[in-house]
């Protein structure tokens, strides 16, 4: 399993990422081991690490969530008109941005990691295969406002 200081440090990306690029505040509710493949919403930002911590990291949200934080970055309205471009983007964004935040957190541990560009599938009910051999945790988080989401790690030490 892979070390709780890891798990914290994506944790505190994902708490970060959301309050400085969106002004919104999120708490982890619930945490457990996923068994399958489907993720948890209709968008989910995926960003690949490689190093001594090796495997993905998810963003996994409801489509209309992604839309309202994508409005909230770009500083427009929550019920602007927003494209399916600029969702993808923003998705990918904030996945970028909480794998650099916990790359950032952990630099001064053994636990180095490069990240790659994110990749962004999006449908209801999508699923996203990883090695068998390697366990996935799911963190579950709600906004003040009621949302929920995932931060899906797949990942391996060594």
């Amino acid at each position: 399993m892979v070390p709780a200081s890891i798990v914290q440090q994506f944790d505190q990306g994902v708490k970060d990422t959301l309050q400085s690029m969106a002004g919104v505040r999120a708490v982890r509710v619930d945490a457990w081991i996923k068994d399958g493949h489907a993720m948890y919403g209709d968008v989910s930002a995926i960003i690949g690490l490689s190093g001594p911590v090796k495997g993905t990291c998810a963003l996994s949200m409801p489509g209309d969530l992604v839309r309202r934080l994508v409005c909230r970055m770009l500083g427009m309205e929550e019920n602007a008109p927003v494209s399916e471009t600029d969702i993808r983007d923003g998705a990918g964004e904030l996945v970028n941005m909480t794998a650099g935040r916990a790359k950032a957190l952990l630099q001064h541990t053994p636990y180095k990691f490069d990240i790659t560009l994110p990749t962004i599938i999006t449908g209801a009910g999508h699923e996203v295969y990883r090695r068998q051999d390697t366990p996935c945790l799911n963190l579950l988080y709600e906004t003040e406002q009621g949302d929920r989401f995932v931060l899906d790690l797949a990942l391996s030490v060594g």
